[in-house]
């Protein structure tokens, strides 16, 4: 029994000898990317978006605008947020947008494997990059590095399942109505009044055990 429970008090709770201990708990750095469907949707990042954010903070920004950004800071919170279920977050990079690169930027072309990542995955319908399909970077240090780690049995369980964080956390990203668009607006009673919303086209997650970090 003490051969199945300690790793588990080990893996949620550093509570063995043997367990790596920092502040905030055995730090990880969770890279997260998305692929919006459309040009309509963004996080907030981007020259365009930046612009938009300083026209708010100088006061002289149109209601529409106002929605936009505030659309985008939602979006990129809706992303920590999903993340948040799963893991404790520390802290967290800029995001940056990439909208150049084709074929050869897909998400599909990056690996989530391999030495120093000790969780991945990415999934969706990847399209060419570009300016009306661009890639949303962002990376957030976690209190567990191992929050996200695959597990083959849950702990307790004396039948098989199969426990898979990133893959959950990427369908989540993906999945229906999950971001909001540009001229996105619902009443006080949460009806949509203008806009739409959707899941990312594309998405990945790849989590390293320390610095550097995907970009």
């Amino acid at each position: 029994m003490a051969d199945n429970v300690l790793p588990q008090f080990n893996r949620n709770y550093g509570a063995m000898v043997t367990a790596k201990e920092f502040w905030g708990g055995n730090n990880g750095f969770a890279t997260v990317a998305v692929q919006m469907p459309s040009a309509d949707y963004e996080l907030a990042a981007g020259s365009a978006y930046e612009a938009l954010a300083k026209k708010a903070k100088d006061g002289v920004a149109s209601d529409a605008e106002l929605i936009q950004v505030s659309n985008a800071q939602r979006n990129l919170f809706r992303v920590a947020q999903a993340l948040s279920q799963r893991a404790v977050l520390v802290a967290i990079s800029g995001c940056e947008m990439v909208a150049t690169g084709g074929a050869t930027a897909r998400l599909s072309t990056l690996a989530v494997s391999g030495p120093n990542v000790l969780a991945g995955y990415v999934g969706g319908t990847h399209a060419d990059v570009s300016s009306t399909a661009p890639l949303y970077f962002v990376t957030f240090m976690i209190e567990r590095a191992d929050a996200l780690n695959k597990q083959e049995n849950k702990p307790g369980a004396t039948y098989a399942l199969t426990i898979d964080p990133s893959k959950e956390l990427v369908d989540n990203l993906t999945s229906v109505n999950f971001f909001e668009s540009k001229t996105f607006t619902q009443d006080p009673d949460g009806k949509m009044t203008a806009g739409a919303r959707a899941g990312a086209a594309a998405g990945l997650v790849k989590v390293f055990d320390a610095l550097p970090v995907l970009k």
